[in-house]
């Protein structure tokens, strides 16, 4: 053999006792890592559609027996659940997590499912900034002439909070509503017939396209259902009666439907909400009559009594505000019909607004100050922890309408300075009572 091919051999043997060499120490590392315990490999944080909250899920670097709630500390505080699968540990929250907020998660006991050896392990993530929608109309009573006005156009606008970017997803000459429905937006505009028109945006790629109507008519009250359907109230424009009927419209199979009363009747609604994470909607009919009512009509209909307003829905879908003559407002929740009266005992000040906290029990709330039917001053207060001013309105400044973010961290106050002024949105933080930004729009939309 020549000196050549010696080498050769040479180096391939170097080459085998290095790759032998590195594979026992490999497992040496492994073995090792095994007997010190489980520790954390991989973590992820993910929006779970279903529920509507997020998940977080730990993946150990060997399997672990199950892991119960009372070992795992969350901070900041928030309500979960967890299973453990193999390796895998995962919580699943049972409301939003805060916006542009760090979690630290502290699990004090964890067993190794083979060797026993019992291990602590604490890991911390960040929640994503706050992105939310809106819808910015153009200003008539800023517009000059008719030719500015024929060139302006309705936008729905998408935004993050944080860094304040914001970016356009569809524009129109006269946008009257939208509903955010998964990945998609659902837009009802109207024609220069005063026709309404659906049509559907797809936020990633930008993709617009028609959804059919019941005929030629007029839309209103349009709003998610859950993440593939919506409903709207729908009147024939050769109706005589202007009659609205409830429409549930199916976006990925491109149908719709009708809701029917008792007998197959035609049901006269005069608003809705969704309710029960789209499992069920209410309606209010005829003689302030409040119906519960089963989406695709497996159920019967149930009443729920009578109101002259329906308000807002609390994120989980469970509970509903709403308003009667002579009572005032309500909440009420669909699971035992329990009412709870929504009082505020100060003076001469009346609820003139109120939505749902999410996380906690509790109201954001409008509160007029009323003496000798002059309005002193409005204000928007907090009921928890304890009754709070976040925001004063001067008159004749007015509001039009409240909502509080998922996670109970922001209120977001719509108003108008007059008639026919354009709708501004105040955003404030619940936390501190400071007012995080305006925008020159509304009907806010949480993502």
């Amino acid at each position: 053999m020549n000196t050549r091919g010696w080498r050769w051999i040479c180096q391939r043997k170097r080459f085998l006792f290095a790759v032998i060499g590195l594979l026992i120490i490999l497992s040496t590392l492994i073995a090792l890592s095994y007997l010190q315990g489980p520790r954390v490999r991989n973590a992820v944080l993910v929006d779970d559609p279903n529920t509507g909250y997020q998940t977080f899920q730990l993946e150990f670097n060997q399997p672990v027996k199950p892991i119960e709630p009372h070992a795992i500390q969350i901070t900041p505080q928030a309500d979960f659940t967890a299973t453990t699968n193999n390796a895998t540990v995962t919580i699943q929250f049972r409301q939003r997590l805060l916006s542009n907020a760090q979690y630290h998660v502290a699990i004090a006991q964890i067993t190794g499912a083979s060797i026993q050896q019992i291990t602590a392990a604490s890991y911390h993530f960040n929640t994503p900034p706050a992105q939310l929608y809106y819808l910015k109309h153009h200003s008539l009573a800023e517009t000059k002439t008719e030719f500015y006005a024929a060139q302006s156009t309705d936008a729905i606008m998408q935004m993050n909070l944080a860094t304040k970017h914001e970016k356009t997803l569809y524009q129109a000459a006269q946008i009257v509503q939208y509903a955010v429905v998964g990945s998609r937006i659902v837009v009802h505009t109207m024609n220069d017939a005063k026709i309404s028109e659906l049509h559907q945006v797809d936020t990633k790629t930008g993709t617009v396209s028609t959804l059919p109507l019941p005929g030629k008519g007029i839309v209103s009250r349009l709003r998610a259902i859950d993440n593939g359907t919506v409903g709207y109230l729908f009147a024939k424009a050769d109706s005589k009666d202007k009659t609205n009927n409830l429409i549930v419209h199916d976006i990925a199979a491109q149908r719709h439907h009708t809701i029917f009363g008792l007998n197959a009747q035609s049901l006269p609604v005069y608003d809705w909400r969704p309710v029960s994470r789209g499992a069920a909607v209410v309606v209010r009919t005829r003689g302030d009559d409040v119906l519960l009512v089963d989406p695709t009509g497996k159920h019967a209909m149930q009443p729920l009594g009578q109101a002259a307003a329906l308000g807002d829905v609390s994120y989980d879908g469970k509970n509903i505000i709403m308003m009667k003559t002579g009572e005032g407002y309500f909440a009420l929740n669909l699971e035992n019909s329990k009412k709870s009266p929504i009082t505020h005992q100060q003076g001469n000040d009346v609820i003139s607004l109120a939505a749902f906290l999410h996380t906690r029990s509790g109201y954001s709330m409008e509160i007029t100050s009323v003496n000798q039917q002059h309005i002193l001053q409005r204000q928007t207060i907090l009921t928890y922890p304890t009754k709070r001013v976040i925001h004063q309105t001067t008159p004749p400044a007015y509001t039009t309408n409240i909502t509080v973010s998922p996670n109970d961290q922001y209120t977001t106050i719509e108003q108008k300075s007059t008639a026919d002024s354009a709708t501004k949105t105040h955003i404030i933080d619940n936390k501190t009572s400071q007012m995080v930004y305006t925008l020159d729009g509304k009907a806010i939309v949480w993502s």
